[in-house]
């Protein structure tokens, strides 16, 4: 955990520097559902009070959960999201799905807090915002 938090501090220090280019990112082929479960099953080992569920839309056959990506990168991506989920829910537990198509996985995570507002949901994507 502490070589991966390592990899994934000095990833953003350098997306930071660069603004956009991600060419010094090592990209590798990866299973998805193995990484949404990792970083799901990290957060609630440290974070007891919190839970999920996980569930496939259909049932996937492997070359469905394969993506050519930076695994730290995804994994820190889907712990802070799941971990907001939960933070915000008042009963701390979200609940993950995956579907997929022949192009294209979607994973919803999905909590059972207020919501993000109108006008923070078109700031979400820009880096370091709240």
């Amino acid at each position: 955990d502490i070589d991966r938090m390592v990899k994934i501090a000095n990833g953003l220090l350098e997306l930071a520097k660069v603004s956009g280019d991600f060419s010094f990112i090592e990209f590798k082929t990866c299973r998805v559902d193995e990484l949404v479960l990792d970083a799901a099953n990290s957060l609630v080992r440290y974070k007891p009070d919190y839970s999920f569920t996980f569930d496939y839309e259909a049932e996937p056959e492997e070359e469905d959960l394969i993506v050519n990506g930076a695994p730290d990168l995804l994994y820190s991506a889907f712990y802070n999201i799941i971990d907001n989920g939960c933070k915000y829910s008042p009963d701390h537990k979200v609940e993950i799905k995956l579907s997929f198509s022949k192009n294209e996985i979607s994973i919803m995570v999905q909590d059972h807090g207020i919501g993000i507002s109108l006008e923070e949901r078109k700031r979400i994507f820009e880096p370091f915002y709240r």
